[in-house]
């Protein structure tokens, strides 16, 4: 049995959903749903898995009561 490396993923929440939407105002193409372990798994090598995925966001200082109880959601 060949030992596969553990690879932990760290997505920052806040930073790419403001970029996918810069980028949907751009091109019209919509990645928010964008299903973030079968982008990972598209990249790791056959001596490599998946181990975590970690996923946070932070609030934005300029978020409103509403957004944040969305937020929170």
């Amino acid at each position: 049995m060949v030992k596969k490396y553990k690879l932990n993923f760290y997505i920052d929440g806040f930073n790419v959903y403001h970029k996918i939407r810069d980028y949907q105002y751009k091109t019209g193409k919509c990645y928010k749903w964008l299903n973030y372990r079968k982008l990972f798994e598209s990249l790791v090598n056959n001596d490599e898995e998946i181990n975590k995925i970690y996923f946070f966001t932070a609030m934005g200082k300029d978020f409103g009561e509403e957004s944040i109880d969305k937020h929170n959601i």
